[in-house]
């Protein structure tokens, strides 16, 4: 079993689609921050999981949480998951740019997206996980959400949900 454990960009995908030929199971939740997946996360550690992929943060930082704080929940969550052996290979996936003219929220920025997933990728290497960074597939060159694959300037359409499985497939 695959699980892909977040936010609204994880529970939109639909992945029995998009990655048929997998056992997927969707753990997405809209508007989950990480320290509610990390209240949540004791759901899996009864089960038979070899991948799981981890997307969240975007709402932490439309919350206002700072990088920091969300990053030590990030900590927080590896551990539990590690801890816990609810998968053989866990893989932490980039959050995704905005269009930042359609989404005011304080620290919801493209520097703190940027900031954000550098502090993802870093918890990566020191937990000897991967990352799989998806961010530089849907910026622009404002470091903004490409317009062809949003819905909303946040949420993925169908092609960029297309994209995002296409790179997902590499590590499956």
């Amino acid at each position: 079993m695959i699980i892909f454990l977040g936010d609204s960009i994880t529970e939109l995908g639909n992945w029995k689609t998009l990655l048929s030929e997998f056992d997927i199971v969707n753990y997405g939740v809209s508007g989950d921050k990480t320290y509610q997946i990390i209240d949540r996360v004791d759901e899996l550690f009864d089960k038979e999981v070899h991948q799981l992929f981890l997307l969240v943060g975007i709402n932490d930082l439309g919350e206002n949480r700072l990088v920091t704080d969300i990053l030590k929940d990030y900590a927080k969550l590896i551990n539990l998951l590690s801890n816990n052996n609810v998968a053989s290979s866990i893989h932490l996936v980039s959050v995704l740019p905005i269009q930042s003219n359609l989404w005011d929220k304080l620290e919801m920025t493209s520097e703190n997206i940027i900031n954000l997933n550098s502090g993802i990728m870093n918890l990566s290497r020191d937990n000897n996980l991967s990352f799989v960074n998806i961010y530089s597939m849907f910026t622009d060159v404002r470091n903004e959400l490409k317009e062809e694959y949003t819905t909303d300037g946040l949420h993925l359409n169908s092609e960029g949900y297309e994209v995002y499985a296409q790179e997902i497939r590499k590590y499956l």
